[in-house]
């Protein structure tokens, strides 16, 4: 139904939903969908782990220890 409102208590299951929704309409193959949700994945993690923290942490900041490393498998 036009009307029908879901909710989530996890991002993931809406990112789930959102590559199912993709594929029955037609607009993409599961596989690219999924493919491109796990790189979406991967660089939200990324991000958050070399350039995201508490706004109370003032101390010099590089960004860890494999933050600049290229990887190719992603």
């Amino acid at each position: 139904p036009p009307n029908n409102v879901r909710t989530y208590t996890r991002l993931s299951r809406a990112a789930g939903d959102m590559v199912e929704a993709r594929m029955l309409e037609g607009i993409h193959f599961r596989s690219s969908d999924v493919r491109a949700r796990d790189q979406g994945e991967y660089v939200a993690k990324w991000a958050a782990k070399c350039f995201l923290r508490p706004l109370d942490d003032h101390d010099d900041f590089d960004g860890g220890g494999d933050c600049n490393d290229d990887d190719d498998d992603h």
